[in-house]
C-alpha cells in the first residue's frame, strides 16, 4: 500500500519481506540537519523530482526526514503531521531550522 502525504511517498513495502523475515515497521521520522547539500542514505524520498530537503529555497540548513524501523507493529507510526507555530516547542525539532519564520 502507498500512501501520499505532503508530496511525500510511504510505502509500506519492505525489501525484507522477499527474504521471509519477520516485516519490519517504521517506528519514528527523525529531523536531521546538515550543512551539506548530500541527503543521508535512508532519508525519506520526494517522490516528483523536487529536492526532498525541507528547507529547499528557505535557507537555512539542509533539512532531511530519516525513519526509524522496529518489527513490532504496535510500535510503528500511525499518522504524520507537522506542526507549525510562531515558537519554539520544547522536545520538537524545527524542521526549519536557521531559515527565520515559524517553526515547524
Amino acid at each position: 500500500m502507498t500512501r501520499y502525504i505532503s508530496g511525500y511517498k510511504v510505502s509500506n513495502f519492505n525489501p525484507a519481506m522477499l527474504h521471509n523475515r519477520a516485516p519490519t515497521y517504521r517506528f519514528m521520522m527523525q529531523v536531521d540537519y546538515s550543512n551539506a547539500s548530500s541527503p543521508p542514505s535512508n532519508a525519506v524520498k520526494e517522490v516528483s523530482g523536487q529536492s526532498n530537503d525541507f528547507n529547499n529555497g528557505l535557507g537555512g540548513k539542509f533539512v532531511w526526514i530519516t525513519p526509524t524501523y522496529t518489527d513490532e507493529a504496535h510500535k510503528a507510526i500511525g499518522g504524520l503531521a507537522v506542526l507549525i507555530s510562531p515558537s519554539a516547542r520544547p522536545g520538537l525539532n524545527d524542521m526549519a531550522v536557521g531559515s527565520g519564520g515559524d517553526f515547524r
